[in-house]
């Protein structure tokens, strides 16, 4: 600022169900399947809403927030995760939005980011819809060269899946995903989409 350095500056802004924000319909207290705002964190142990799913995911309940979140609601979404949980591994994609996840994998694939396979990655789940839906983004400060794991990441021939101490849960729920019949060629198909855009 006036030819003096005055540091680098990071303008961020938090996910949280609000217009403008992430939009998930009002849960009410009548209604138990949906909108869900969860998050995969490694870290969820201070915050008071989390589960453990069958195969050892941690997930923290974002929304509804541990004040107005209802037993019934907190039961229903952490059956509705090991139901998804199980069918991935049985090879079955039917309860994940994949254009969803084909983006979202994309775009961590792109910026080099690992937290697909370790913390602060969102989903949601909507009332009445039997799918789960990958997003929102955030927290790309270990992305594009910014973790020495991974540098260069444009020369890696795998995904960072394959690089780093990462919890094994979370990789393998995504490595599923991944080895499913035609999961990475939709995801090819769309970097050749976006290539032909530039």
């Amino acid at each position: 600022m006036n030819e003096n350095f005055r540091g680098n500056y990071l303008i961020c802004d938090q996910i949280e169900v609000k217009e403008g924000r992430v939009y998930i319909e009002e849960i009410t207290e009548d209604d138990e399947t949906g909108g869900h705002l969860i998050e995969i964190d490694s870290f969820p142990a201070s915050e008071e809403k989390y589960f453990r799913t069958n195969k050892g995911i941690l997930i923290e309940i974002k929304y509804p927030d541990s004040d107005d979140i209802i037993e019934t609601q907190e039961e229903y979404i952490k059956q509705f995760m090991n139901i998804l949980e199980k069918n991935v591994y049985n090879g079955n994609l039917d309860y994940i939005d994949l254009d969803s996840f084909y983006k979202y994998f994309f775009l961590q694939k792109f910026c080099g980011d690992l937290d697909i396979v370790w913390r602060n990655f969102y989903l949601t789940k909507r009332k009445g819809d039997d799918k789960l839906y990958f997003g929102s983004v955030l927290d790309y400060d270990l992305a594009l060269d910014n973790d020495f794991r991974l540098i260069p990441i444009n020369q890696k021939s795998k995904f960072v899946l394959y690089f780093g101490g990462f919890l094994e849960q979370q990789r393998q729920f995504i490595i599923n995903i991944l080895k499913i019949k035609n999961t990475m060629s939709n995801i090819k198909k769309l970097g050749q989409f976006y290539k032909k855009m530039d």
